[in-house]
């Protein structure tokens, strides 16, 4: 799901029926519990979710349903 000005607010994992705020989600990736992304920061040190590079860009968390 993602705000007015396009930012990611909540993501929704493969094992839950209910969408996941972001923050609890990069908490979520930095304890372990999460595959597929990584916690990166911005140049001024917000962290942001950011899904393992592949050869694919539909996977990317920019490009999935917002369901």
């Amino acid at each position: 799901r993602k705000d007015k000005d396009g930012d990611i607010t909540h993501v929704k994992f493969r094992n839950r029926e209910r969408m996941t705020p972001v923050d609890q989600a990069i908490n979520m990736t930095k304890r372990g519990e999460t595959s597929g992304v990584r916690v990166n920061k911005t140049g001024r040190g917000k962290e942001y979710l950011q899904d393992l590079p592949d050869s694919s860009k539909k996977d990317n968390l920019d490009n999935l349903p917002e369901k």
